[in-house]
């Protein structure tokens, strides 16, 4: 979740599967050059971690302690550089809803007619990188790239009045999909790997009114960026820790049991295992003719059980033999 120090009561938050993405701080340079000139806590910049084709969704919060000072609040939602929608909460609805507005932009929006809109779910689309040098691929690729990776929501005052509604004619679908492939040479160093595309087209029965922004479109309340990036891209850019490298696994030590029982087993039980065949071997040996010889000889009273006399003690004057024959 996102927050204005400079704002408080404003929330936004990027969701994929009901949960909130994994944020991560964004320390660098603020990507958004038009919205660069607001004072720091009017603005926030993170990272949020992605996965490839998984559906996601917008989630925009306005309650207390924020203050309405005009007819209306519009939020905008532009993905990779392309307006997707807007939501609007009234002074009216604040104040019915007791100082609580929540909604959620979950799908690309175009109109289509008067009274229909073109509705297509945000999705993350994997992007190929590929080694081809040429010229005027890298070109054309880092012409497609621009605005790539990054969701921005701004916050805007306006003034809320009936719309102009166009002839049909100029009612437009707009095609944007991000490319499938690019020059690896294109990303120009930056670790990006995915886009935003969008699902099937559905139509939806839906009537809106036009807003005006009462202080511009370049002095908004407050600007949330968010750069999505896969786990991958976020090690790479030092984002987040490398995964730590697996623990060795030593070979079972019993042959005889297969490699999914011993996957099964743990750490105690493969220890008394071992320590149970290790008992047994013992037993074998104690059990096998070298033992019952060394048995019998003990008991006959010998000294040694290699069957010799034992070797006497020599005084300090006599010579001393070692025995270097085999036991």
């Amino acid at each position: 979740m996102a927050i204005l120090p400079g704002v408080p009561g404003l929330e936004v938050t990027i969701q994929s599967f009901n949960e909130d993405l994994p944020e991560y701080n964004d320390d660098g340079e603020f990507s958004q050059a038009k919205f660069a000139h607001l004072r720091e806590e009017l603005r926030s910049q993170k990272f949020v971690e992605c996965k490839t084709d998984a559906e996601f969704r917008i989630r925009l919060v306005l309650k207390h302690p924020y203050r309405m000072d005009c007819q209306s609040l519009v939020f905008k939602a532009n993905v990779d550089g392309h307006g997707i929608a807007q939501a609007t909460c009234t002074d009216a609805w604040f104040t019915r809803c007791s100082g609580y507005y929540m909604e959620l932009i979950t799908a690309r929006l175009d109109r289509i007619s008067p009274t229909q809109l073109s509705s297509r779910v945000l999705k993350f689309s994997s992007i190929k990188k590929v080694d081809d040098p040429d010229s005027n691929r890298v070109k054309k690729d880092t012409k497609a790239l621009a605005g790539i990776g990054e969701i921005v929501v701004s916050v805007h005052r306006a003034m809320q009045r009936e719309s102009i509604v166009p002839v049909v004619a100029n009612y437009n679908v707009a095609q944007h999909k991000p490319p499938a492939e690019v020059a690896e040479k294109a990303l120009k160093g930056k670790a990006i790997s995915h886009g935003v595309s969008y699902g099937e087209q559905q139509i939806v029965t839906r009537t809106s009114k036009e807003t005006v922004d009462l202080d511009g479109p370049q002095n908004p309340v407050g600007v949330f960026v968010f750069k999505y990036r896969s786990r991958e891209d976020l090690q790479s850019e030092l984002i987040i820790p490398r995964s730590a490298s697996p623990e060795l696994v030593p070979a079972p030590v019993n042959s005889g049991v297969s490699n999914g029982s011993n996957a099964t087993l743990s750490k105690e039980a493969r220890l008394a295992n071992l320590k149970k065949e290790i008992e047994e071997i013992k037993a074998e040996e104690d059990d096998g003719p070298r033992g019952r010889k060394r048995d019998r000889e003990v008991a006959s009273g010998s000294g040694s059980a290699s069957g010799r006399a034992p070797k006497t003690p020599r005084g300090p004057g006599s010579s001393v033999v070692i025995d270097l024959t085999d036991d």
